[in-house]
């Protein structure tokens, strides 16, 4: 995987020898080099290139760009998670493991078994290790629409999403469990998908944001 590190996208040619007055001067006034930042990647592509296998996306989108991926299995995988374009949310069907996150100085760990539920927020990144195997699939949440979700629930359109890795949330898992095991295309199981879209943003609104005040149970079984 490629680094994460930031690049200077133009460097200063400094003469060798003495610098003169004017060079100095010119070097001075000179525009700092400019940062380039890590390309946001899409999430299905970071976790395929993690686990070396294809992760199958749905070719579902709902009205507001939310996707998601059909059911999958993956074994263990490290290395480095690049930023993310969209929130992730996880739910694993099956499986055992851990799975441990070091991003930014902070290290997240937790324990894979069936019912837990991982959410990372658009731009996270950092080292993944992942051990045993799982059977899992994905909600990928764009960020403009959960911001438009808050406006519409009132909510400050700055209301954030909070990391949260392998906590047990019942209501989460059921319903990206629905959506993803859905197989209808006529209308009613399109009007079936974009009403669990809509409930999957309220929910990630009232108990995994900087609006809740609620902390969901950690899964420690086993640690």
């Amino acid at each position: 995987m490629t680094s994460c590190g930031c690049q200077l996208e133009r460097t200063l040619s400094v003469p060798s020898g003495d610098l003169s007055s004017a060079s100095l001067l010119a070097l001075a006034n000179a525009d700092p080099p400019q940062r380039v930042l890590p390309t946001a990647r899409a999430p299905h592509e970071v976790l395929s290139e993690l686990f070396g296998v294809p992760v199958p996306l749905s070719p579902w989108c709902s009205d507001g760009g939310l996707q998601y991926t059909m059911r999958w299995r993956h074994g263990g995988g490290r290395g480095h998670m690049p930023p993310m374009q969209g929130h992730l949310v996880t739910v694993c069907h099956a499986g055992s493991g851990m799975v441990i996150l070091s991003s930014d100085g902070r290290r997240m760990a937790g324990q894979l078994r069936r019912g837990v539920v991982t959410v990372l927020p658009e731009g996270t990144h950092g080292t993944v290790d992942v051990t045993g195997e799982a059977e899992c699939s994905q909600v990928i949440v764009p960020a403009s629409l959960f911001r438009g979700c808050a406006a519409q629930a009132g909510l400050d359109e700055d209301t954030t999403l909070t990391h949260r890795m392998t906590v047990l949330d019942a209501v989460l898992f059921h319903l990206v469990d629905m959506l993803t095991a859905e197989t209808h295309d006529d209308a009613p199981g399109e009007r079936f998908r974009e009403q669990c879209a809509a409930l999957i943003c309220t929910h990630l609104l009232r108990k995994h944001s900087s609006a809740s005040d609620q902390e969901p149970q950690a899964s420690t079984a086993g640690l």
